[in-house]
């Protein structure tokens, strides 16, 4: 088999552009979240609960997801340039035989 790395880097720009957007929802997510504790629409235990739970939980939920994102963005950045070091080939254009390199590992 044969790997384009033009391919494997238009699907990094296209991972890249599905977390940036992904990332924007859930920092829409944060702010609505936050007003909604800041809202005085709601009184007593019933709002100290939600706060709590908005506070407490929904807002770190939502920062470790973007968290997620970054770290996932940054191991496919690493894989490629980890691969291109292997291969010693760090052009973006390059086709790669993995039956060659699979010989090249055994």
């Amino acid at each position: 088999m044969k790997i384009k790395m033009s391919e494997v880097i238009e699907q990094r720009d296209s991972l890249k552009s599905s977390i940036s957007k992904t990332k924007s929802q859930l920092s829409s997510a944060k702010k609505k979240l936050k007003s909604a504790a800041n809202s005085d629409a709601l009184k007593g235990d019933v709002k100290d609960a939600i706060d709590n739970k908005i506070n407490n939980y929904q807002v770190p939920l939502l920062t470790n997801y973007v968290n997620s994102l970054e770290v996932i963005s940054q191991g496919y950045d690493n894989l490629i340039s980890t691969f291109k070091s292997i291969v010693s080939e760090n052009s973006d254009s390059a086709i790669i035989d993995t039956d060659v390199l699979q010989q090249m590992v055994d």
